[in-house]
Order: C-alpha cells, then structure tokens, then sequence
C-alpha cells in the first residue's frame, strides 16, 4: 500500500514529503508549462487517499510562490484538472481501502472548493497582454470541460465522490463564486461567457446520456438562480453589451422554460414569467428615447435577446399581445431608427415570428409614419429632409428588403399606400410640367 504500483520499492511517504514542498514553492520557479501539465498523471499513480490530497493541496498552494502571471495561471489549470479527477472518478471497492473512502468523503468539499478557487482565478486574473492569452484559453478550456463532466454525471455512478457534494456545488459553492466577478459588466461577463458558450457548444454536439433526478441541482439551476439573484438588477438598469450577451448565452444553455418558472419569487417584477420580464425590462430599456444612442451592436443584440424569447413562449396570443404592448410604447415616444433596427432583425433572423406579430398597432403605426413622409414630399416649404430610416423602414413593412417578401402590415394598408404613391407621383408630375410652361 506504500508503493507506487508503477514503481515498485519507491517509498510513498518520503517521496512526497519531498515532492509536496517542491510543489507547494512552484518548483523553485522552473517555469510552470513545462512540468504543470504533467501532475494529473502522477496524482493518478499515487496508491493512497492520503497521498492524493497531500499532492491536490501542496499543488494548489504553489501558486502564490509562482514568479509571474503565466505561471500562475498553468498552476491553477493543473490543480483544477486534479481536483476535478478526483471528483469524478469511480474507484471499485477492491481497489481502495474503506477508510481511504472516509478521507475522501470528509474531504469532498475541501476538493471541491480546489476547483472553484480555481474559477475564481480565472473569473477575477485581469485580461493583461497578449502574451497571457494562450495560458487563459487552456485555463478556460479546462474549467469549462470540468463544469461539464460534472453536470452530465448520472445518479447512478454511486461511488463518485463529487455526488457527496452536488447539491452544495451547485447551489452555493458556484454560485459564490459567480458573484465574486471583478468587473461583472465587462472583463467578468465575458469570461462568465465564454465558459457557457463552450458548454452550450458541447451540449448540442454530442448525446449525452444524462440521467438525473427531477430535483436535481445542475449547472442550470445555478444559472437560474444567478439570473434572479445578480443578473435581473443589472438588466434594469443599463446592461452593458457584455452583460446582454451573457444574459442570452444563459438562456440559450438553460432554455427559457427552465429560467422562467414558479419556483422563484421575485420583487423586482411583478411575476416570474418570461412575459412579464419582456413587458418590465426588455420593452422599457427599448423603449427610451436615446435607445439608439447605445451603438446598433447594443441594440440588435437586445433584439435578438427579446425576439428569443418571444419564439420560446409558443403562444401566439401571448407573442402578438407582447408585441403590440412594445409597439403603443414606441408610438408613444420611441425613436424610429430603434424600431427599424428591431425590424431588420425580425426580417433577417426571425421570419417565422412574422405572422405572428400581425396588429393594429403596427399598422397605425406604419400608417403614421408613410403619411408623415408623404406630407414632406408634398410641401416643397418643409425643411425636414426625408430620413433614409423612414423609406428603409416602409421598405421593410412591406416586405420589400425581407428575403421571403414577408409583409409586416396587413394587407387592407397597402392599398391605400398604393393609391396615395400613384396620386403624388400624378401631383408631382404635373406640377413640373405646369412649371416648365
């Protein structure tokens, strides 16, 4: 039991009462690429329980005696691969003695909390130089491959140890860790970002046979939760594009149902519903008046964020009465190159949505603007130049620029719009010719 089995007479105890106090000053600053992606299989070979967490412990602690970033930052790596082996690895009765399982189980959390300081790091080390990209990628890379492998678990692998503390990891331990972001609205929700983007990549690329309880904590229950708990207050306020873009990577990965439900209270908005988060933050911050001001990358995402969303509630009574509610905002103060951005999308990436968002409240609306435009047509005094935003946007209500040729106002107001069009350019004709002569 004192014997690595791989090298057999080599004294377990003194080799890692030497080996621990090289890990722990970072291998007395050999730079850490060159021998940190080698510890995994060592800590796999060590015989013992014991052993194991004396290495996992030693090689999380010689990141402070680490000589720079970059080394830092391949330390952290290899201890959340460690931690994360340790976590999810079966080990057969046979193989392991039973008070060896009593060491693991009672240190399960410290385990687990290896792996979370290492997200913390990789949510909080500053995006630096270029020349750190590299060292952050792998970091990322390896974290998100651990949140996964761990969120995929079945309930059946009875003698993994990460299932003492799954409940714990996902509704607390994570989630702590989510709220100690630096700078959440940029460099943070990036970071938050990338890592369910690949998650949600991996998600869609590969049958996972998951089998878990209904009741289960996972990695989509604590996405919900951040949202309630971190996420909401700053979508009320003025989210910055990183925080809409994460905010959209999240429902993509949980799917709105999931994040929308009655298991959550909430005073921020009047219900938990995905309807009345639309009507109470995604409508009022589309609605200001200097909307458009935020930059078209800022606005079309928000879109596609609210257009998600309406796809999801697949009910078409609930979409159109949505809609109309967002369109009497937008007639009652709104500027129209914010609309006709939403339009664009809608037009361009959301076509089935169309018929659903059929109302008399667009249709007044596209009304109101073709008649204003044609009063500055016909009164050679107005100094209002026609905008290209207005033409654009009567161009896209009547399906001129969308790919299908999908009409956004109903048919009974473009016959209209055809009479008053063959009626000026009649008026505007002869006027030239009575000037001529």
């Amino acid at each position: 039991h004192n014997s690595m089995k791989c090298c057999p007479g080599i004294n377990v105890d003194g080799f890692m009462k030497s080996f621990a106090k090289v890990l722990r000053r970072a291998c007395y600053g050999s730079p850490s690429n060159f021998w940190a992606p080698i510890m995994l299989p060592i800590l796999a070979l060590l015989p013992s329980s014991q052993h194991q967490l004396q290495f996992l412990n030693s090689l999380s602690n010689g990141k402070i005696a680490a000589v720079g970033t970059a080394d830092t930052i391949a330390i952290v790596s290899a201890a959340a691969e460690c931690s994360m082996y340790l976590l999810i690895c079966t080990n057969k009765s046979d193989e392991r003695k039973v008070e060896d399982e009593d060491v693991y189980k009672d240190s399960a959390q410290d385990i687990s909390q290896t792996f979370l300081d290492s997200l913390s790091f990789y949510l909080s080390v500053s995006e630096g130089s270029t020349a750190l990209f590299a060292a952050k990628e792998h970091l990322a890379s390896v974290l998100s491959r651990g949140l996964f492998k761990l969120n995929n678990l079945s309930i059946d692998r009875n003698r993994c140890l990460f299932l003492e503390v799954r409940d714990w990891f996902w509704d607390k331990g994570i989630i702590t860790a989510l709220n100690a972001t630096e700078d959440f609205e940029l460099s943070g929700s990036r970071k938050i970002t990338k890592l369910v983007r690949w998650m949600t990549s991996e998600k869609s690329r590969k049958e996972v046979d998951r089998v878990v309880l209904d009741d289960a904590m996972s990695f989509e229950s604590t996405l919900r939760s951040f949202f309630w708990q971190s996420m909401l207050p700053v979508c009320q306020d003025s989210p910055s594009l990183e925080v809409l873009l994460l905010l959209q990577s999240i429902f993509y990965f949980t799917g709105i149902q999931h994040v929308f439900d009655s298991q959550h209270e909430t005073k921020m908005i009047s219900s938990t519903s995905c309807e009345a988060f639309c009507r109470e933050v995604i409508i009022p911050l589309l609605s200001k008046p200097a909307t458009s001001s935020k930059g078209k990358t800022w606005v079309t995402t928000m879109f596609n964020l609210f257009f998600f969303i309406l796809n999801e509630i697949k009910d078409n009574i609930n979409i159109g009465s949505i809609w109309e509610y967002y369109i009497d905002e937008v007639s009652s103060g709104s500027d129209l190159h914010t609309l006709f951005l939403g339009v664009s999308v809608l037009t361009s990436e959301w076509e089935e949505l169309i018929e659903s968002l059929h109302c008399h409240a667009f249709d007044q609306l596209a009304t109101t603007v073709a008649n204003d435009t044609e009063d500055r047509i016909q009164n050679p005094n107005d100094t209002n130049q026609i905008q290209d935003t207005e033409s654009s946007f009567l161009r896209l209500c009547v399906g001129l620029d969308s790919s299908k040729k999908l009409m956004l106002v109903s048919s009974n107001v473009i016959q209209p719009w055809k009479d008053l069009t063959i009626s000026s350019a009649y008026d505007y004709g002869y006027q030239g010719v009575c000037q001529r002569h």
